[in-house]
């Protein structure tokens, strides 16, 4: 029977998880998780293990076979089942038969409060203002899955430092490798025409929750809320859902998905009126391109999240966005459609941006920015599907140069 783990190393700073060889053609380096702050040393085997088990789930599930290992926490057992059952219906092109059977010991503490993983963006925002009465943690962790951990450390902490001027939550930083850890192309393989990463499709919330779990236990925590950012009606897969990583249970622990069941236009709405309340400008970065400071205006979220304020009839430069309203209403109908390529998850996003635009209409005073919003025809013309295929064609060079070195 095969086992998922061969070893784990336990430092006063540092976790180092090593999985079994043969698993080894998935995953390039042991995966790590760093934090100076609590003594690692002090957490469990059965426990330690779960980021491991975590981020690689989906690929053992579908490997298929029995994976049983005195390594990893029993209590998690059941919930793991309920999450591949679920990924099994989101992805349905796809045989998850494999089965993880934990059968470590993890002793049982008193354990209160949460933690909420925080990166800045709109969802971790929104389930910050909503939830700060509660005195949560918010954990941060830089790790490297664009190359970009500078920029998305320093980003983060501009956030945070703004919501700390009415908000005073600590913040606790880990560090990790899990987004480069990974044979990403021969996990591309293993999930053939999948239309997005394996981290933006499968790995995130899984993978964000096993790296928190060591974290919450030795914290004493038990709950850890995830922002939601796959809103009910959006269509496609996703990595993050309540269904999965909102499944998750083990000893003294679970995880909370919050805030599915609004759009992201109705969580700008609430950041503003609990910003108004407070009399707070909360900072909010969402780019996804790489060495960026600031939100770029021209990548695909950042575009998208900027309609999204405008519908709302606010000032995007209120929310980290250096544009003021007007020119950013000339911004989007220069970039949009015409200058971004649509995968089929975006697709399904912007459809929820121009519902939303129609529910506001009439009630604000930006109606033709609306009717623009709501008769937009979106479209991936050939040229932004040549361009998108010379962008993949030259990450994947530069992939492998890297892994070269």
């Amino acid at each position: 029977m095969p086992k998922l783990i061969s070893n784990i190393i336990l430092e006063k700073d540092k976790i180092t998880l090593e999985p079994d060889p043969q698993l080894t053609k998935y995953v390039k380096d042991p995966l790590w998780i760093k934090c100076k702050e609590i003594n690692m040393k002090e957490c469990p085997e059965a426990l330690a293990s779960i980021p491991l088990v975590l981020n690689l789930a989906p690929i053992v599930w579908r490997l298929g076979g029995i994976w049983e290992d005195l390594k990893i926490d029993k209590n998690i057992n059941n919930s793991l089942d309920l999450a591949r059952r679920s990924i099994s219906k989101i992805y349905k092109e796809y045989s998850f038969s494999g089965t993880i059977v934990g059968q470590g010991n993890v002793p049982n503490k008193n354990t209160n409060g949460s933690l909420i993983l925080y990166s800045g963006g709109v969802d971790s925002t929104f389930t910050v203002m909503n939830k700060f009465k509660e005195n949560p943690l918010l954990l941060s962790i830089n790790a490297d899955t664009t190359k970009r951990v500078t920029t998305d450390s320093s980003n983060t902490l501009k956030g945070y430092n703004s919501l700390r001027k009415k908000i005073p939550l600590e913040r606790l930083v880990i560090e990790s490798n899990f987004g480069t850890f990974l044979n990403q192309e021969n996990i591309k393989n293993l999930f053939p025409g999948l239309t997005r990463s394996y981290w933006a499709a499968i790995q995130h919330g899984l993978g964000l929750s096993g790296l928190a779990a060591p974290i919450l236990y030795l914290l004493n925590k038990h709950e850890l809320i995830i922002s939601g950012g796959h809103s009910v009606g959006q269509k496609g897969g996703a990595g993050s859902h309540p269904f999965l990583e909102g499944q998750l249970k083990w000893t003294n622990s679970f995880v909370n998905h919050y805030g599915y069941q609004f759009s992201k236009f109705e969580k700008i709405e609430n950041i503003d009126k609990i910003s108004r309340e407070l009399k707070l400008k909360p900072r909010i970065t969402v780019c996804t391109r790489a060495n960026t400071i600031t939100n770029c205006l021209t990548c695909e979220k950042c575009l998208r999240t900027l309609a999204n304020i405008l519908i709302a009839d606010l000032e995007p430069a209120d929310y980290g966005f250096e544009i003021n309203k007007d020119d950013a209403i000339n911004h989007l109908k220069i970039h949009v459609p015409h200058k971004i390529y649509l995968g089929q998850n975006e697709f399904a996003a912007w459809e929820t941006v121009k519902f939303d635009a129609l529910s506001q209409k009439n009630y604000g005073k930006n109606n033709k920015f609306l009717d623009w919003v709501i008769r937009l025809k979106l479209y991936n013309s050939p040229f932004k599907i040549f361009k998108s295929f010379i962008k993949r064609v030259y990450k994947y060079k530069i992939l492998k140069i890297i892994a070269k070195n």
